[in-house]
């Protein structure tokens, strides 16, 4: 596929993570965060093992030809697309996600220019955290809240970009601060509450206790 080709499919597509009723099971979705390395052979021959592939092309930069971290997998079958979103992935060593690909015109949450931080070392200032996110883009607002009983902050943080394309960068990498990896996710202001919880179970709590926690135990 062409750049040309790929530019016009990206015009007509949407990256969702809701939870939309479709009118056709989705067999296309949307791999986010993919290593800047990884080729279309890698993707394909990593989501093969979920089932058949129509599709499997990672999305390039049309000036410099270089992956742009996402990319798309179509499957033969929408069964083959429901256990991949069941899963989690890593690929080349980078947990990647997988979601719906929407067409163009499907009403989608709108792209946030907003991220919440957890996972942050005490050793990190205020000061640090600005500096660290300033590196992606402009930003509007950059702040960690204060734990006043043990006089030091909380481990989390919270950041306004000025454009959402800064969070699409900050999505696509992995992101280590003092010398700890740190857990990232996009979020809306209304969405605060769910976007922690996500982050916490996501991040922060094993795999074997995630059914658990879900099922407030």
């Amino acid at each position: 596929m062409d750049l040309t080709q790929t530019q016009s499919l990206l015009d007509h597509l949407d990256i969702s993570g809701s939870t939309l009723e479709l009118a056709e099971p989705p067999k296309k979705l949307a791999v986010l965060g993919l290593p800047w390395d990884t080729s279309e052979e890698t993707l394909r021959a990593y989501f093969a093992q979920f089932g058949p592939l129509e599709i499997a092309e990672i999305m390039k930069d049309r000036y410099t030809g270089k992956s742009r971290g996402f990319g798309f997998v179509t499957f033969c079958d929408s069964g083959c697309a429901q256990r991949a979103l069941a899963a989690e992935h890593t690929i080349d060593g980078r947990r990647c996600e997988a979601k719906v690909a929407l067409p163009k015109g499907e009403p989608t949450p709108p792209r946030t220019t907003r991220i919440f931080v957890a996972r942050i070392p005490p050793t990190v200032t205020e000061s640090q955290f600005r500096s660290y996110f300033e590196a992606y883009g402009k930003l509007q607002d950059a702040y960690m809240p204060k734990d006043h009983s043990k006089q030091g902050y909380r481990g989390i943080g919270f950041v306004t970009f000025a454009s959402p394309e800064s969070v699409e960068k900050i999505m696509a990498a992995k992101h280590w601060m003092n010398g700890q990896e740190v857990a990232i996710d996009r979020a809306t202001p209304k969405d605060e509450p769910t976007a922690l919880k996500n982050i916490f179970t996501r991040v922060l709590v094993p795999s074997s206790q995630r059914r658990s926690f879900d099922n407030g135990v």
